[in-house]
């Protein structure tokens, strides 16, 4: 009687733990947050050392040359965020750059000086502290779909991803990730401020990238099931299901503000448009054709890393999709294949035509949702966490030496 009752309490008392641990999603994070970020800093302080940074001689000592070292990360699209930040749209090929994120480095650069180091640490400060903020809803929405245990291997396959050095850099990714999460998390609640303020955060989000505009998919579905089936749709007027829809129009006004700006001032509301392919490179065309054209330039020998680590990287997500698209809600399947349509649509005319597209893809998170899943299996888990952070490592490196990456 009395071990029945020690388990007994026991189980209790465990119940009670996992409870409290999951009224407090914000603690979650913590752990695979600074993992991460520990590999990437530590892998930054060492390969600085053994292998000297482009154009010099000698290796860095961060431990004496900090801001040196954190540095390296300023380069690539990096430096287009900050040029707007401190210039606006001088330049056409500038354009292709959503605005919202230049303004958030405008804003809290100019507290620190206003000057171009001052817009690169405000961005890499700004991506970090949203990423967790990201893992935050990110956790919130895996508990919602699977157990909190599940959850929380959701978050260590998005945080040691390999591609998760563009949430450390300063780019768009943390933000655009964070406003999509929290676009799906508030179309959880029945209220109409809630629905307003996912229209909002859907807008930001077209205001940040394009392919914010992917979030009219999870919105329009979400508003079928609420309301035009089963007993909601005969409880609900027309009135009421206008105004659950009106948010809606909020997303598409985030392209429709940017274009309104380019329309002044360079008299070319389109001119993103025609810079992606004047600027860029990139042509809109059928979704296979930019694997085709990978795999071609791969038999012939052009870029091969380069398109090698495009085609992996770019399968992956398609491959977690195809497999376990029925695991998830309707809204985040059909989201997922709207985001992995839109990237694969836009390849470049390049030797390398899926440039870019890994990083384009790492912020479709219901493909991480599928990988916690698979989790649940030790062997998958070891080999996931195994293969994500050795080659987390390895971008890093590519990343802080100036390689091209994504």
């Amino acid at each position: 009687m009395e071990l029945v009752a020690a388990s007994i309490i026991t189980k209790k008392t465990l119940k009670e733990k996992d409870m409290l641990r999951d009224k407090l999603p914000w603690q979650e994070p913590i752990w695979p947050f600074f993992l991460s970020r520990g590999i990437i800093l530590a892998t930054t302080w060492f390969s600085l050392a053994i292998f000297p940074p482009s154009g010099t001689k000698n290796g860095l000592n961060c431990a004496q040359q900090l801001k040196a070292c954190l540095l390296t990360w300023n380069y690539w699209d990096q430096l287009s965020y900050s040029d707007i930040a401190h210039y606006g749209y001088h330049l056409a090929q500038s354009s292709v750059f959503f605005p919202l994120w230049p303004f958030c480095l405008r804003l809290l650069g100019n507290m620190f000086g206003g000057m171009d180091e001052a817009y690169f640490f405000s961005a890499l400060l700004l991506a970090n502290l949203l990423f967790y903020l990201a893992l935050v809803l990110f956790f919130a929405l895996s508990r919602k779909i699977f157990s909190a245990s599940l959850a929380r291997k959701t978050l260590f396959c998005l945080a040691l991803y390999p591609y998760t050095v563009f949430f450390f850099a300063g780019y768009t990714e943390s933000l655009f990730l964070l406003l999509s999460l929290a676009t799906f998390y508030c179309l959880q609640f029945r209220h109409l401020a809630a629905w307003w303020l996912a229209g909002l955060c859907a807008g930001l989000a077209a205001l940040t990238r394009v392919t914010g505009l992917m979030l009219l998919v999870p919105f329009c579905v979400v508003f079928v099931q609420r309301y035009c089936r089963g007993k909601q749709c005969q409880q609900t007027s027309w009135g009421q299901k206008l105004l659950a829809l009106a948010p809606l129009l909020l997303i598409p006004l985030g392209v429709a503000c940017y274009m309104y700006y380019l329309g002044i001032v360079w008299k070319n509301p389109l001119l993103f448009v025609a810079a992606e392919r004047t600027g860029w490179g990139r042509h809109t065309t059928f979704p296979w054709l930019g694997l085709v054209e990978t795999v071609t330039a791969l038999l012939t020998g052009y870029q091969l890393l380069h398109n090698l680590l495009d085609l992996l990287f770019t399968l992956l997500p398609l491959l977690v999709l195809a497999i376990g698209w029925r695991r998830l809600p309707i809204s985040y399947s059909l989201y997922a294949l709207a985001m992995l349509l839109f990237a694969l649509s836009n390849p470049s005319i390049s030797t390398e035509p899926l440039t870019s597209a890994p990083r384009y893809l790492l912020t479709i998170f219901p493909c991480f949702l599928l990988l916690g899943l698979w989790c649940k299996y030790p062997l998958f888990e070891r080999l996931y966490i195994t293969l994500a952070s050795i080659f987390l490592v390895l971008f890093t490196i590519f990343f802080v030496h100036h390689y091209w990456l994504a």
